[in-house]
């Protein structure tokens, strides 16, 4: 049977309860409050992020110049080889050097950065983040960077960018010495601790260098280490004595 609500009263003699209606509005006015605030929040939070942002353009600004010039010498290096195979009919240069052309879905900009990040992972002279110069005695934070690889960053660059990966590493770099936090999903994974790949082929040399045992001068008697297996004499001048003694016996 229908019923009419008029002044929460029913025609059926009972009476209508509001405080559903009182709940609903409650509950739309709170979930309209927290939608205004996480939108308040979410506005301070990109306002934040572009400061962040601006500061760091302006930090990376002469690195980025670097990287800009470094890459117009390579266009221009590049450019003078493909002309240069084209005029000998060298087809197969040709086709490799224009393979070879810069990406045209990335502004210079961007590939300058680009080009600072991949310079920083190869010898680890400064902060793939901001391009400022890390010292030989300064304490650097290897951490993942996009779209491939890990290089070091500054410890203000690195304190600065929200992260995810724990726990950290902490030890000396077994190529050039100074202190290493490794921030990243595989830091304990890895068996030695370098901060860039200069280091990490150093590394690995010295690990390639077999170890030689002591062994006595053929020429003066004193013992040395050698650095081929065949050595026999310390010095050039011990080998130069033994030449001379077998020349005047023989």
């Amino acid at each position: 049977m229908a019923t009419a609500v008029t002044d929460n009263k029913r025609t059926d003699g009972g009476t209508f309860d509001s405080r559903n209606n009182d709940d609903r509005s409650a509950l739309q006015i709170a979930a309209r409050d927290t939608r205004a605030g996480c939108e308040a929040v979410t506005d301070a939070e990109d306002d934040d992020w572009e400061r962040r942002e601006r500061e760091l353009d302006q930090k990376r600004e002469p690195r980025v110049a670097e990287m800009l010039a470094l890459l117009a010498d390579r266009e221009a290096e590049r450019l003078r080889k493909l002309a240069e195979a084209e005029r000998d009919g060298d087809e197969r240069c040709a086709r490799f050097l224009r393979r070879c052309a810069p990406s045209s879905r990335l502004i210079p900009e961007q590939l300058a950065v680009r080009q600072m990040q991949r310079l920083a992972e190869k010898h680890g002279g400064w902060c793939a983040r901001c391009g400022k110069d890390l010292g030989p005695a300064e304490q650097v934070v290897v951490m993942q960077i996009e779209p491939w690889g890990m290089a070091p960053r500054c410890v203000d660059c690195a304190g600065s960018c929200e992260h995810w990966q724990s726990p950290d590493r902490k030890g000396d770099c077994g190529g050039c010495g100074r202190l290493v936090v490794l921030r990243n999903p595989w830091a304990w994974h890895r068996t030695h601790i370098y901060c860039c790949a200069r280091c990490r082929d150093l590394v690995y040399r010295k690990l390639r260098q077999p170890t030689r045992k002591p062994v006595t001068c053929a020429g003066c008697g004193v013992e040395w280490t050698p650095s081929r297996a065949d050595a026999r004499f310390c010095s050039s001048a011990c080998r130069q004595r033994d030449y001379r003694v077998r020349k005047t016996t023989t």
